[in-house]
């Protein structure tokens, strides 16, 4: 499960970036609230893959990380570069997380019904 404990270091720090780069005190409302957002949308993701039932629904992050990064590129006011630079560092660093496996550190599920490791 140190991949979702991964996801949810990733939305602390997103959630905190905007305060902890000290963005400009006149920067936009936008920036913080997309970062706030996202974070939340990113720990609900990895909490709910906790259950066994939703252990796919982490995989909903990739789709915050391309948000992330596309709100970097794509926005009309970009945000100040710290945040911008911080978006696309925050959002690739999702991607290459948020495709593996909650079990990642286990033998495949077939392996462990054949010899199970007690």
């Amino acid at each position: 499960m140190w991949p979702r404990v991964a996801e949810l270091l990733i939305a602390a720090w997103l959630a905190f970036s905007p305060w902890i780069l000290a963005t400009p005190a006149g920067a936009e409302f936008f920036p913080r609230a997309n970062a706030l957002v996202c974070a939340a949308f990113i720990a609900l993701s990895a909490l709910l893959s906790f259950r066994a039932a939703l252990e796919k629904a982490h995989l909903l992050s990739i789709a915050v990380a391309l948000w992330i990064i596309g709100v970097a590129f794509a926005a009309p006011n970009p945000p100040p570069p710290a945040i911008y630079q911080n978006f696309v560092v925050v959002g690739l660093f999702l991607l290459l997380v948020a495709v593996l496996p909650s079990r990642a550190s286990e033998p495949p599920r077939g392996w462990r019904e054949f010899h199970p490791l007690k």
